[in-house]
């Protein structure tokens, strides 16, 4: 199965975003998916980033940069699609690919943007206008938690359609220990990460009817 992630890198904006994405995306190459990562970055990334991008995912390697036409070609080899939010760049070609394409695509809400600063305010409207229109198209939708989809208002347009999941709840029942992916304890506290990865894989048969 070839599982495509695509996973917001905005300065510092959505660092543990990225880090919860990445090292789901290696624990499903633990068990046997294809899955590759496509971070969309702004600025150059620093030897810094990929050494610790190396050292939290130590079976994906960096390729280079890529242009947004790029990634949403090779979108087409995915079967299925995961895009992380909130996030930053290339909605209106993902939009526009998904009307054309029966791929499945999950949509997986972390939070609201943290405004901060002007940019971060950019941040929170960009993902205001696109992101509902991205999750009216999207196959199905993980909120982290009950109360992160109390704070995304498209969560009651779509609370009665079966699409909607509480990642939560997909790996209640395990007694491993919660692991944290980043030094600020304000961002997201995740469950085992392997819990987690097995819970999306079975998401992801369901879409694909396996």
């Amino acid at each position: 199965m070839n599982v495509i992630h695509i996973i917001p890198s905005v300065f510092d904006y959505f660092d543990d975003i990225r880090d919860s994405a990445m090292a789901l995306a290696e624990r499903e190459r633990d068990f046997g998916i294809n899955a590759e990562a496509y971070t969309l970055q702004y600025g150059t990334v620093s030897r810094n980033e990929q050494a610790v991008t190396a050292y939290k995912t130590p079976t994906m390697k960096f390729s280079g940069l890529f242009s947004g036409s790029y990634v949403i070609s090779e979108l087409d080899a995915a079967d299925v699609v995961h895009l992380h939010a909130p996030f930053m760049g290339l909605a209106g070609d993902l939009i526009k690919w998904k009307k054309e394409r029966n791929i499945p695509l999950i949509v997986t809400f972390y939070r609201n943007v943290n405004i901060r600063d002007l940019f971060s305010l950019l941040l929170s409207l960009y993902n205001r206008y696109y992101l509902p229109k991205i999750i009216n198209l999207a196959d199905l939708v993980i909120a982290s938690t009950s109360d992160t989809c109390k704070k995304l208002s498209v969560c009651s347009k779509i609370s009665g359609t079966g699409k909607l999941r509480i990642l939560s709840e997909l790996v209640s029942g395990s007694e491993n220990e919660n692991i944290h992916l980043t030094l600020d304890k304000n961002t997201i506290k995740l469950s085992t990460a392997d819990v987690e990865a097995r819970a999306y894989i079975s998401v992801y048969n369901h879409l694909l009817n396996i």
